[in-house]
Formats: structure tokens, C-alpha cells, sequence
């Protein structure tokens, strides 16, 4: 069943000083989904705290890819003279959206492998089915199998449906 994300890009705050002429960043975003061609905000030259307020549509045609594939999100300074430099990046997992029809908003924290904390980004992120029709609505997107003890921190246990004991996988004929 065809599905289509639909990404705003509101703002960013406290981004890192990358140019050091102007002790400020000329930020844009990309977006990436799956094979989904990459798309990008506009530029907002010379700002700490830049504001796009864009939006941005991607269509699904294989909604198994909704499962496997998270939403990746970097935020890029933009140079004129040499390479653009990442600043941060943002992986966001779409199946929430799966089970509930609702949408993720908010701040979500940009973080770079050196650096680490680099600012936030505010996204709004929804999912339409085509049609109106979830194909997960009834089905086990969403669910968390863990290898420990108990759930990782942060995290609550609401109920144990059942255990899996062994899983054998036969091989691929191809």
C-alpha cells in the first residue's frame, strides 16, 4: 500500500560556530529515506538559530520500507571555498507513525560523532496512507525484542506476550 511521509522543517537553535570570519553558520538541511531521491531546505545564511519552515512530501510506494528504514537528517554548513561540513545528524525511526495516526513533533537533538550535542532541530513528521488504509494498523510494527534481563533505561515494560525460544530459518533457495 503506497504511503507518503510528509517532513516540515521549522528551525534550529544553539547550532555551532562553523565560520570563524563571521562567528556564525550558513545551515541548510537534507533529507533521506530509503532510495528516496535526497532533498534539501534553502540556505539561511549567517545564523545560530536558523528558521526554514519547509515542507517536504516523500512517496512510498513499498510500505515495507516504512519498517526497515529510518528518516535520516543532516544539517550542513554550508562553504563557499571548500566542502560543505556536516553539523549534526538525526536518525528519526518511523514506526510510531505505523501503529497510531498521529505525528512526531518537537526539538530533536542534532549530534555529530566528534563532537556530540550540537543543537537542536524542530520537525514535524506525519504519515498518510494512500487510500486511508494502514496496512500495520493489525500487525507487529512497532514491537521491540530484547536480548536482556530487563528493558534498557528509560524504557518500561507494559506486558510480555510471549517468549521466543529458538528461531530457525531455513535457507534461502535463491
Amino acid at each position: 500500500m503506497p504511503a507518503a511521509i510528509k517532513i516540515r522543517v521549522c528551525s534550529a537553535r544553539n547550532l555551532p560556530v562553523m565560520d570563524r570570519t563571521t562567528e556564525l553558520t550558513d545551515a541548510y538541511i537534507t533529507l533521506s529515506f530509503a532510495d528516496a531521491p535526497q532533498l534539501r531546505t534553502h540556505v539561511a545564511r549567517r545564523t545560530l538559530n536558523p528558521t526554514w519552515n519547509q515542507e517536504f512530501r516523500i512517496e512510498v510506494a513499498d510500505d515495507n520500507e516504512l519498517q526497515d528504514h529510518p528518516l535520516q537528517i543532516q544539517c550542513w554548513d554550508k562553504d563557499i571555498m571548500s566542502s560543505d561540513d556536516e553539523i549534526g545528524a538525526i536518525s528519526v525511526d518511523l514506526n510510531p507513525l505505523l501503529l497510531q495516526p498521529t505525528q512526531l513533533s518537537g526539538w530533536y537533538p542534532l549530534y555529530d560523532t566528534l563532537r556530540g550535542f550540537c543543537g537542536e532541530l524542530s520537525l514535524i513528521i506525519k504519515m498518510d496512507f494512500i487510500g486511508d488504509v494502514n496496512p500495520f494498523k493489525e500487525s507487529g510494527a512497532g514491537v521491540q525484542f530484547f536480548g536482556l534481563g530487563a528493558p534498557p533505561v528509560g524504557m518500561r515494560l507494559a506486558s510480555v506476550v510471549g517468549l521466543v525460544e529458538e528461531l530457525i530459518a531455513a535457507p534461502d533457495p535463491e
